[in-house]
């Protein structure tokens, strides 16, 4: 897998079989989406032609995000290249948000994924290794998150910016066990930092120490869509650790490659 270090928190465009869909640092994903469980789907219902949705029956295995539910509905695949089939019998990690109406709803772009075994294709040889490892790391941190209560963290959907291009500097470092890191930003009314502190760090002193000192001297709030929120706020970034693979080198990100 070829590096690509994200310097900031910006948002990648990406085409799949015709569909736009916008690649998202993960944090970013998780504010914007209503809904996050693994469940199995039992019965999918609707007009496979003509119906612009289709109705999910679902039974849910773990909830890491929103209310229990029953039921979602997927954009047909059959009637938009963003669609999304899910299969019945089968089980999908799902990120879900509310249309207009306060339906939950998926498609292509929502960051869905089913959880199956990856065949081995001899031609893309690393397909199956790295599927599986960005299924296991997003599990994780889902798992992380729930355990540690940090679901309510960030209500204004803040974006965190880095400023510097200091991530391109944090490469070739080892790590033994973590995959993440995850940094807490304390985020005042007119959107100025005042504090950020590490929760979870790498087990690579160095690698931590760099991080952090990148975090804290380059981080700004995007002010785009708001100028000041009602109160003080705690905001999440979540780092990425990559190993080195073949000729290139660890690094870090911000998305769950």
């Amino acid at each position: 897998m070829k590096p690509v270090i994200s310097f900031l928190f910006t948002l990648i465009s990406f085409s799949s079989f015709a569909c736009e869909c916008i690649s998202h640092p993960f944090m970013v994903q998780y504010h914007q989406s209503d809904f996050i469980a693994t469940a199995k789907i039992l019965k999918v219902s609707g007009d496979e032609l003509a119906s612009e949705y289709r109705h999910v029956d679902i039974e849910i295995i773990e909830l890491f995000k929103g209310e229990i539910t029953s039921s979602i509905k997927e954009v047909n695949v059959n009637r938009n290249n963003c669609g999304i089939f899910t299969p019945e019998n089968t089980t999908w990690l799902i990120f879900a948000s509310k249309d207009s109406d306060g339906v939950l709803q998926i498609d292509a772009c929502s960051g869905a994924q089913e959880i199956k075994e990856i065949l081995y294709d001899d031609k893309y040889p690393n397909y199956k290794k790295n599927v599986e490892a960005n299924l296991s790391r997003t599990l994780e941190i889902l798992s992380y998150l729930k355990k540690e209560n940090l679901s309510s963290t960030n209500e204004y959907h803040l974006t965190p910016n880095i400023t510097s291009s200091c991530f391109s500097y944090l490469k070739g470092f080892e790590c033994t066990r973590q995959t993440f890191s995850v940094f807490e930003l304390t985020v005042q009314k007119d959107l100025s930092i005042s504090n950020i502190k590490a929760v979870k760090e790498f087990d690579n002193i160095e690698l931590s120490s760099k991080l952090f000192t990148c975090i804290k001297q380059n981080t700004i709030i995007n002010t785009f869509k708001v100028k000041q929120i009602p109160t003080t706020t705690k905001v999440l970034i979540i780092c990425f650790f990559y190993p080195a693979e073949g000729e290139y080198k660890s690094f870090i990100s911000f998305l769950n490659l």
